[in-house]
């Protein structure tokens, strides 16, 4: 896990500390964690910011740096996937751009300026990386970045969350959106069609477990549930 202030916890199954390292600057988004260098061992991959310069670093099971890499714009949230057996990191930076890396030593590999503002990065699956916007929602293939797809979804002006797929490392052909104007989706990863369904002020990334998914409202803390072809509020 980490904090705010630049430091990485690790813990054991049983919840006892293993390591700690402190990083230089803030971390705003949560780590990537996933076995890159074939050890069978999990690395973790921090982003960081201090002023107007970020970082990723990456970090072994003992907790020592693997590699570090200065990105172009200060990066926000990360995912791992893996591209035809080559392990990619994928890093939203700055304004609208999404950056690929080799998750193995920190190669920069291609980058994407979708809009203006920052984009949410989300899940991937069938060798795309799926992205949130304003108003829009894009697929992007993973070896070379160029757009699949992309859909409008929500207004103009609402933020469509991380597209999530489920749990970590489960690959589907639905993703399940939701935009800050209450409405929420499941979208087709090969086409970007949607089949989505309305809440009332949905402004959270969905939490899937197997076929039900909740997303919390900004009214009177209400949240919605949803299976992959129904839904009920409470």
């Amino acid at each position: 896990m980490t904090d705010f202030g630049g430091t990485v916890y690790a813990f054991d199954a049983n919840g006892a500390p293993v390591w700690t390292r402190s990083l230089n600057g803030s971390i705003a988004t949560g780590p990537a964690v996933r076995d890159v260098t074939g050890d069978e061992q999990p690395e973790v991959t921090v982003a960081t910011r201090q002023a107007t310069v970020g970082h990723l670093t990456a970090l072994g099971a003992d907790g020592t740096t693997v590699w570090r890499q200065e990105t172009e714009g200060l990066p926000g949230g990360v995912t791992t996937t893996d591209d035809r057996g080559r392990p990619v990191l994928l890093v939203g930076e700055g304004s609208g751009t999404v950056a690929a890396y080799d998750a193995t030593d920190g190669e920069r590999l291609w980058e994407a300026v979708l809009q203006d503002s920052p984009l949410r990065v989300g899940d991937a699956s069938e060798g795309r990386i799926l992205l949130g916007g304003d108003g829009k929602m894009w697929a992007l293939d993973l070896g070379d970045g160029n757009v699949a797809w992309n859909q409008g979804f929500g207004g103009d002006n609402d933020a469509v969350t991380e597209p999530d797929l489920g749990p970590a490392g489960q690959e589907s052909s639905e993703v399940l959106i939701a935009a800050r104007d209450g409405t929420v989706g499941l979208v087709s990863v090969a086409t970007g069609g949607v089949d989505s369904v309305g809440t009332r002020t949905g402004v959270s990334r969905p939490i899937r477990a197997r076929q039900i998914s909740l997303v919390t409202t900004g009214r009177n803390s209400s949240s919605s549930v949803l299976t992959a072809r129904s839904s009920y509020s409470a």
